[in-house]
């Protein structure tokens, strides 16, 4: 019984260890502050894509609403 005893509480203790370490790379890990500043960066890009093509996208959306409304004036309801 007492190695048993023995052999749980090594189990144990390593299975704090362990955690303890989980823990410490989750708080003090940079991979997500990485991820983010990558999120950031996609953001910025599109937004400057969409406005140096303002004048293009809007005339594709104009152009893509006149033809679904073309098409949906053609079907019988």
């Amino acid at each position: 019984m007492r190695r048993f005893m023995e052999r749980t509480k090594t189990r144990m203790q390593c299975a704090f260890l362990r955690g303890k370490m989980e823990m410490k790379e989750l708080l003090e890990g940079e991979k997500g502050a990485s991820d983010m500043v990558t999120v950031i960066i996609l953001i910025v890009v599109v937004i400057a894509v969409a406005a140096i093509f303002r004048e293009e996208l809007e005339k594709l959306v104009q152009t893509l609403f006149l033809k679904l409304n073309t098409s949906m004036n053609k079907v019988d309801l």
